[in-house]
């Protein structure tokens, strides 16, 4: 579903992503994970589109998303880290911002849409009317969830969808994350520095240093893999004491 081949990418002549090569099989939900300035968050954008890789490809459901750029993006639903609602439009207006830019709909189909895309992301449909300031931070995430589900993407691309929210509500999230997997088959990249919560959801994660790709496998095999980054960074998620 996801194919990423011998992506290459540099700012101001730095090279922050080198030769990274993995795919996303239909249904999988694949973490990825790095050091500071490993280069996860440009891997995320290349893959979205958001930016024009230096060198290779990728392709999502067999497009390219450089050369096809808007059918790649129809394909593709976006979580952002601070959910990144317009704050001007309500609950309803954000999550049919995307649809109503893909299809004319009657009024009735409208409100269908609204109402069962809230309510597999657990929200109440009486909250469509609320703006996003009215909002919790939790409830702000399963909004900008039931956004980027709304026009029915083959892809969710997660970025950091669980930053800022208290162990009770990542729980939540991750759950959700989850579920949408489950009963949708939806393929998932999910970009994290959340050791807990990529075990808890992803059925592979990547590991990025220095913008290579050092590390991919089952979250069984990266808490036994031996390079030095990943064990420090299980190691403070476990520890229960300075």
């Amino acid at each position: 579903m996801i194919e990423v081949a011998g992506l290459d990418h540099e700012y101001d002549g730095r090279r922050v992503l080198s030769g990274i090569e993995f795919s996303v099989a239909p249904g999988e939900i694949v973490a990825v994970m790095g050091s500071s300035g490993g280069g996860k968050t440009t891997l995320l954008k290349c893959i979205s589109g958001l930016i024009t890789p230096t060198k290779g490809s990728v392709k999502v459901d067999g497009m390219n998303v450089e050369k096809d750029g808007e059918q790649a993006r129809q394909r593709m639903g976006m979580v952002f880290q601070s959910a990144a609602l317009f704050d001007f439009l309500s609950v309803a207006d954000n999550i049919l911002f995307g649809p109503r830019r893909l299809k004319r709909r009657s009024v009735t189909e409208e409100q269908t849409l609204l109402t069962d895309t809230l309510k597999a992301v657990e929200l109440d449909p009486s909250i469509s009317k609320q703006m996003p300031s009215e909002l919790s931070g939790g409830m702000r995430k399963r909004v900008g969830l039931a956004r980027a589900i709304a026009s029915q993407p083959k892809v969710l691309l997660y970025d950091e969808p669980t930053t800022g929210l208290d162990p009770i509500t990542t729980y939540a999230i991750d759950v959700l994350i989850r579920k949408m997997k489950d009963e949708t088959g939806i393929t998932s990249l999910l970009v994290s520095h959340d050791v807990n919560s990529v075990l808890r959801t992803s059925d592979r994660i990547a590991f990025l240093d220095a913008g290579k790709m050092v590390f991919l496998g089952p979250p069984a095999d990266f808490l036994k893999a031996d390079q030095p980054n990943i064990q420090e960074l299980v190691r403070k998620s476990q520890a229960q004491s300075l």
